[in-house]
């Protein structure tokens, strides 16, 4: 751990991990806020709109216009949603856990996603930028996973 936090990926993907944690905080809060179509939409896609900081300074090199982060975070979210294992939230994540604390189950969650985002990204990154953005996510899945992991350990929860 002392080695994630002395780099900037590290010290990133600590505060994405407590930003993913915000919602099932305060989940109850929001959903009586009444919120619009646009507004949920948002929320909705929550997930992937906290990625962004991530994949912003992972692409410095070549910055994302807002219109092809718009379309990043859409196909993202859309093969989150198809990737036939769930919505992968990290409520749903962490509930799944609850039930049987049986990683291999987000490990597959992400696989599928992976796939899913595999087909589509080069229709919306430059290879430059693809080839970035899938440096950067391995770099993440590493975090989420030691995030899970710990998680479970500090929870009694069975780890793999």
């Amino acid at each position: 751990m002392v080695d994630v936090m002395q780099t900037d990926a590290g010290r990133a993907m600590i505060k994405h991990g407590i930003e993913a944690g915000l919602p099932m905080i305060y989940g109850d809060f929001l959903a009586g806020l009444d919120l619009t179509d646009e507004e949920s939409k948002y929320e909705e896609q929550l997930t992937e709109h906290q990625q962004m900081n991530g994949v912003r300074n992972a692409l410095a090199d070549e910055p994302l216009t807002p219109e092809t982060e718009g379309q990043l975070v859409e196909t993202l979210y859309q093969a989150r949603l198809n990737s036939d294992e769930g919505n992968g939230s990290e409520e749903e994540n962490w509930q799944q856990l609850g039930k049987d604390g049986n990683f291999e189950i987000i490990e597959n969650r992400w696989k599928a996603t992976d796939a899913e985002i595999s087909k589509t990204i080069p229709g919306v990154l430059t290879p430059t930028q693809s080839k970035g953005f899938l440096e950067h996510g391995k770099t993440t899945r590493t975090m989420q996973a030691l995030n899970y992991k710990m998680g479970m350990q500090m929870l009694g929860m069975k780890k793999e």
